[in-house]
């Protein structure tokens, strides 16, 4: 089943691919986040 093009592979791949940058996004405003608390935490206590 090929359509426009794309394979349903490509099409897994590039999904695969959003999945590990989304999870890497993720991580990053989590430790973000946490710097912020920390520092705002500093601030009031």
């Amino acid at each position: 089943m090929k359509s426009a093009g794309f394979a349903p592979k490509d099409i897994e791949k590039a999904f695969n691919g959003l999945g590990k940058e989304f999870e890497k996004f993720g991580k990053n405003i989590g430790k973000e986040a946490e710097k912020f608390g920390k520092t705002i935490g500093g601030l009031f206590s």
